[in-house]
């Protein structure tokens, strides 16, 4: 009996785990535009309870100071923080920096922020309060939250310490095997300007949303791509999980409290993280696989099909058989 050729082998290449390039733009509307009165009104509340809570403003801080602060740098997973990064002596945020971030938050108008169309007539398509908006909800607030962040990330250009190369070119040429982070508030993982239409701005409104939500706020989209089956999360905190994580219905409901109450009347639930009570899928295959995203392109795989990421995680489970960190390899492996 001959074997075949490695070439030859089934799912060679899946077109599910196709790298699927980024839009050069993405079609945005006026949310006083797209929205009526009713959605406007939750959609403007809940962006205001999220904005105005303390997390958010001294995350919104950094940006404006123009390095992370030291101690959330350290608390990422697969940063690879050096001490002769600028980041490393920037224990506290510069004089008049979190009054700069009030003063742009307060001028801010929620009503007059371009979204994306898509994600605003998802919203207004559903009754305001009904079990059907939940989700939409859920985006349409990441989605604003990633577009105000962009936005202030482009405005500051850099911030105060704008003259800093974060690390400088001398850093890069004496350690080759590190990989250039394209802007100081970065996540391995969503770190490559070239697959998002935004280039920088987007890689950090990422990093924001790591920083105030708990993680990348991902949603189930079932198998026609489009569907919103369940809340998920993609954390770059350190010591929660490399894996996506859906949210518990506590979690859920939480999440989903603070956003339609009035301000102040309800607790804030960020930042909300993965346990071992949460079920997890491969990032690796999040995408392809299960069909876990908020964008299909947000990231790119590193595997042509489902046999090749079977094969390549064949050594990991002979050591490593955590049944809640890889449910996978517990399971059937058929593509």
């Amino acid at each position: 009996m001959s074997l075949k050729p490695w070439w030859d082998y089934p799912g060679q290449d899946d077109p599910k785990y196709a790298n699927v390039a980024p839009p050069e733009e993405l079609e945005t509307s006026k949310a006083e535009q797209a929205l009526d009165e009713e959605h406007l009104a939750a959609y403007a509340r809940a962006v205001t309870n999220v904005l105005w809570t303390e997390l958010a403003q001294s995350t919104l801080a950094q940006l404006v100071d123009g390095l992370p602060l030291w101690d959330v740098v350290y608390a990422l997973d697969h940063y690879g923080l050096e001490q002769d990064e600028p980041v490393f002596k920037h224990r506290e945020l510069c004089a008049g920096v979190l009054e700069k971030t009030r003063a742009f938050l307060l001028a801010f108008e929620p009503e007059s922020l371009y979204v994306r169309t898509d994600v605003l007539q998802r919203y207004q398509s559903t009754p305001v309060g009904s079990e059907a908006s939940k989700l939409p909800l859920i985006e349409l607030i990441a989605v604003a939250v990633h577009a105000i962040t962009a936005q202030l990330f482009k405005q500051v250009n850099g911030g105060l310490h704008q003259n800093e190369k974060y690390p400088s070119d001398e850093y890069y040429a004496k350690h080759v095997w590190r990989r250039r982070k394209p802007t100081p508030f970065s996540l391995w993982r969503y770190d490559d300007p070239e697959q998002y239409p935004d280039g920088n701005a987007d890689i950090a409104a990422y990093w924001v949303e790591d920083q105030i939500f708990g993680g990348i706020v991902l949603f189930d989209r079932g198998e026609s791509g489009t569907e919103q089956n369940g809340v998920w999360f993609h954390s770059a905190r350190r010591g929660i999980t490399v894996h996506v994580y859906t949210l518990r219905d506590e979690q859920t409901a939480s999440l989903l409290l603070f956003l339609e109450s009035e301000p102040g009347k309800a607790p804030c639930p960020f930042p909300i993280l993965g346990d071992r009570d949460s079920v997890r899928r491969d990032w690796e295959i999040s995408i392809p696989k299960y069909n876990i995203y908020r964008d299909r392109w947000e990231r790119k795989f590193r595997f042509r099909s489902y046999y090749w990421y079977n094969h390549s995680q064949s050594y990991c489970r002979a050591c490593d058989e955590d049944p809640v960190e890889h449910p996978e390899w517990g399971h059937s492996h058929e593509p």
